[in-house]
């Protein structure tokens, strides 16, 4: 079990968001994650955005959702070290920074 769980956990977030852009509960809320040119991640780049959102929880919480609210484009620690963006799907506009209206 403690060797699944994790394999589970990387599995299911490097595949939806490599191949689709989106969890499901990401599909559910109409976001996709999308690379500085709004392109697709691939798994290589979803991998390492899973482990960065695996081991990034070791720093405070609070400081990581403060710098969503405060960043211009929205982007928590994790995004800013590898550079992708969550975007609405569906809108017009999917320009970084417009996730929130």
């Amino acid at each position: 079990p403690l060797i699944v769980m994790p394999f589970t956990y990387f599995s299911y977030f490097t595949f939806f968001t490599g191949k689709l852009g989106q969890t499901i509960g990401q599909m559910l809320a109409k976001i996709k994650v999308v690379d500085g040119n709004g392109k697709s991640l691939g798994y290589a780049m979803a991998f390492v955005r899973t482990l960065a959102i695996f081991i990034l929880p070791t720093f405070p919480l609070v400081f990581l959702h403060l710098m969503i609210i405060f960043d211009q484009k929205k982007q928590g620690l994790h995004d800013k070290i590898f550079g992708p963006y969550v975007v609405r799907t569906g809108a017009a506009d999917n320009s970084p920074g417009k996730v929130r209206t």
